[in-house]
């Protein structure tokens, strides 16, 4: 199987992948939802397009998450079944099992929010985990759970085995690069709650959480780091001997 074309591009593109892009995405769902116009921000949160089978109001943002959740699959998924190393295979299986999970987690979360706005959900369903988790806790609980793996798994652990020697911790290390798109998130993240905080972005279906912002920008940096680890894996096998200082 071949490398994955995305991984080598990263590499020799390593500002456009961990800067320019991520920063592109941001500013352009600041721009629509601190607009101040109801249907920019349901373009970014709330959704504006019907997809009736999934019975779920979908956003640019909707469609982004689902557009890097599939291709964090599929590498995680390649790297699975090329890689020589347990531990590149164990990783790799978490993370699909993980994507997966978020996946129907998104879909699930979605619809019932649609049945929320459509007044098809009860005032019973109300104590409903599901519900529960949309009204608030889930977001807290995603804020954490992001900023956490951010700060041990994109900025500590490239820190402390970034210039590792040994060929394999550094197939698995992130790119030390990942600390400033992981900067660049929590930047943006920022300036949204700043924003919110002079009274923009009123109205828009993510009310005082902007955890949004967070989610996007770390789905994208798991992505750079599954193409990489992807590209790693084929090329390891082809030359174990090799050490990956290349790739930071």
């Amino acid at each position: 199987m071949r490398p994955s074309p995305y991984g080598k591009w990263i590499i020799s593109h390593r500002f456009q992948a961990h800067v320019w892009i991520p920063m592109l995405f941001s500013l352009v769902f600041l721009v629509l939802y601190f607009s101040g116009n109801l249907f920019l921000q349901s373009m970014v949160a709330g959704g504006f397009f019907n997809l009736p089978l999934l019975d779920v109001r979908i956003s640019l943002t909707d469609m982004l998450k689902a557009y890097l959740l599939a291709w964090i699959f599929i590498q995680a998924m390649r790297s699975l079944v090329i890689t020589p190393d347990v531990e590149v295979r164990a990783l790799s299986l978490v993370v699909g099992v993980a994507t997966i999970g978020a996946a129907l987690s998104w879909v699930d979360g979605n619809a019932m929010a649609n049945r929320m706005w459509s007044g098809v959900v009860g005032a019973e369903a109300q104590d409903s985990i599901v519900l529960s988790l949309l009204s608030g806790g889930w977001l807290t609980v995603e804020f954490v759970v992001v900023t956490m793996l951010t700060l041990l798994f994109f900025v500590a652990i490239p820190l402390a085995y970034g210039t590792s020697e040994k060929p394999l911790t550094q197939v698995l290390a992130p790119s030390r690069w990942m600390i400033a798109t992981a900067v660049l998130m929590f930047v943006i993240f920022r300036i949204a709650h700043a924003l919110l905080a002079q009274g923009w972005g009123v109205g828009g279906g993510l009310g005082t959480n902007m955890s949004l912002f967070l989610v996007v920008t770390f789905q994208y940096m798991a992505l750079l780091y599954m193409a990489e680890l992807n590209y790693h894996s084929v090329v390891r096998k082809e030359a174990p001997e090799k050490t990956w200082r290349m790739r930071h």
